[in-house]
C-alpha cells in the first residue's frame, strides 16, 4: 500500500516543516516535497500536525475497563473478573486510546494477588497475540505491573499494601508465564536493596524495562539501582514519592532523578497529579530527551454515574468536579487519572509556550516550533525508545505510525484533537 499525505506540518526530530510524507509497505519512504505517480492514493493534511503516534507505556485503562479488575457494573459497583469481560474490554480501551492519538500501549496492572495477576496478564498476551491487536485500535505492546514490588505502606498511593512483594525471580517468572513474554516494564522499589538490584540485573538481562516508583529510598541507593539496570522514575514529583531537603544519603528519589543525567522522569501531566510549575521545573532539568509523558488513566476514564469505587482493596471516589480521582479519605492522593494522551500533550505544549513561575525557577515561553518538537520526543520517541522501538520519530525508513491533529488557539490557550492515528500507514482512528 502506499499513501502521500499532503501539505501537512510534519514535526520532525528537529523542526517543524510544511511537507508531505509518502507510505510504502507500512513505512515513511520520504519527506519534504514529494513527487509521487499519479496512480498513489493521497490524503490532503492542510492545517494539520503529523506527529509520530504516541506511545503511552502507563495505562490502566478506561470506559469501564481495567486490567487487573475487568469491566465495572456501575450499578452493582463491582467488578467483573471473566474471561468475557476482558476479550470486550481490552479492544474497547485499545480503539479508545487510537481515538486519542495513542499508537502503542501497555496496559497496566495494580497491587493484587498473584493468581488474579495471572489471569490478568494472560488476556493481555491472548490480545497481544491476537489477529486484532494494532488493527482495531491501538498496538498492545504488552503489560506494565506496576504495584507488585513495593515496600512501604506509607508510599503506597492507591495501591493495596497487602499485595506487596519482595522482588524475587521466583515471583517474576510465574506472572511472565502468565503474560507469555509480554511483561515489559516493572516497577520495583530499590530500598529493597540487593533484592532490588538482583532482580533489577535479571530483568534487564531479558530485555524488561525497569522503573521506580511509590519509593522513599535515598538517592545513593537509587544510584546502586539504576547502575543495575533500573532506568525510570515512575509517575515522577507525584505524591507516593519521597523527597528530603537534607543532605543525608543525598536526598531522595527526587533528588536522585534530577542529578543524574541518565534517569528518565514518568510524568502525569494532567494538571492535578503535578502542578505545571513543577512539569516546567523537571522539563527544565532534565530535557525534554528525558521526559516520559503517561497518563496512569483509570477505569473510571470516559465514564458516566461513577462517585466511589474500590480497586484493588483500595477505596476511590470521583472528584466533585469530574476532573480527578482521590484515595477515599486522603484528598491528597490521587488514584490514576482520567487523561488521555492528546489532552496530556496539549496540556504541556500551552504550559510550555507561556511564561510560568515554576517553584525551582522561571520559564520564560518556548516557541511553538521547539515546544511541538520537545513535547513529540517525550510522547511518543522516549517511550518507544525505552521499549526497543524503532517507532516514535518522523523518519525515512521508519514505521508508518502517526497521527494527524489539529492544533487551535492562541499560545497559552492552545487546544489539540486528534483528527486520525495510523499504524504502519494503515489508519485506526
Amino acid at each position: 500500500m502506499e499513501l502521500l499525505i499532503r501539505n501537512g506540518a510534519l514535526v520532525t526530530p528537529s523542526r517543524v516543516v510544511k511537507g508531505d510524507l509518502l507510505i510504502r509497505e507500512g513505512r515513511i519512504e520520504a519527506l519534504g516535497r514529494v513527487r509521487a505517480p499519479r496512480s498513489v492514493a493521497r490524503l490532503e493534511a492542510d492545517g494539520l500536525l503529523v506527529m509520530p503516534a504516541f506511545v503511552d507505556i502507563h495505562t490502566h485503562g478506561g470506559l469501564l475497563f481495567d486490567l487487573t479488575g475487568g469491566e465495572y457494573n456501575v450499578q452493582t459497583g463491582a467488578f467483573d473478573a471473566s474471561a468475557d469481560s476482558f476479550r470486550r474490554g481490552i479492544p474497547r480501551v485499545m480503539k479508545s486510546f487510537a481515538r486519542h492519538g495513542v499508537g502503542r500501549a501497555l496496559l497496566a496492572t495494580v497491587a493484587a494477588p498473584e493468581e488474579v495477576l495471572e489471569r490478568s496478564l494472560g488476556h493481555v498476551a491472548d490480545y497481544a497475540e491476537s489477529a486484532a491487536n494494532g488493527v482495531e485500535g491501538a498496538y498492545l505492546e504488552g503489560a506494565n505491573l506496576e504495584g507488585t514490588f513495593l515496600l512501604r505502606p506509607e508510599r503506597a498511593g492507591a495501591q493495596n499494601p497487602q499485595n506487596f512483594r519482595k522482588p524475587e525471580r521466583r515471583v517474576f517468572d510465574r506472572l511472565q508465564r502468565a503474560a507469555r513474554g509480554r511483561l515489559r516494564y516493572v516497577n520495583l522499589v530499590p530500598e529493597y536493596g540487593k533484592p532490588a538490584r538482583d532482580l533489577a540485573r535479571y530483568l534487564t538481562r531479558r530485555g524488561v524495562l525497569v522503573g521506580a516508583g511509590h519509593s522513599a529510598c535515598d538517592a545513593e541507593e537509587a544510584a546502586l539501582c539504576r547502575r543495575a539496570g533500573l532506568r525510570v522514575c515512575v509517575h515522577f514529583l507525584n505524591g507516593s514519592l519521597g523527597t528530603s531537603f537534607k543532605p543525608f544519603g543525598g536526598g531522595n528519589m527526587v533528588e536522585a532523578v534530577l542529578r543524574d543525567p541518565e534517569w528518565y522522569a514518568e510524568i502525569i501531566c494532567d494538571g492535578w497529579h503535578i502542578a505545571p510549575g513543577y512539569v516546567a521545573d523537571t522539563i527544565a532539568r532534565k530535557g525534554f530527551d528525558r521526559v516520559v509523558m503517561v497518563t496512569d488513566a483509570m477505569f473510571a476514564t470516559d465514564a458516566k454515574g461513577i462517585r466511589d469505587f474500590v480497586v484493588g482493596g483500595r477505596e476511590g471516589v470521583v472528584h466533585s468536579s469530574g476532573q480527578y480521582l482521590q484515595v477515599k479519605g486522603d484528598p491528597q492522593t490521587l488514584f490514576g487519572s482520567l487523561l488521555h494522551m492528546d489532552r496530556a500533550v496539549g496540556n504541556v505544549l500551552n504550559w510550555m509556550t507561556q511564561d510560568l513561575e515554576g517553584v525551582w525557577a522561571r520559564h520564560k515561553a518556548l516557541p511553538l516550533e521547539e515546544a511541538l518538537v520537545g513535547v513529540s520526543r517525550a510522547a511518543s520517541r522516549n517511550p518507544a525508545e525505552l521499549l526497543g522501538l524503532d517507532t516514535g520519530i518522523l523518519a525515512e525508513g521508519r514505521p508508518a505510525d502517526l497521527v494527524l491533529a489539529r492544533l487551535t488557539g492562541a499560545q497559552g490557550a492552545l487546544r489539540l484533537r486528534t483528527a486520525s492515528t495510523w499504524l504502519a500507514g494503515r489508519r485506526v482512528a
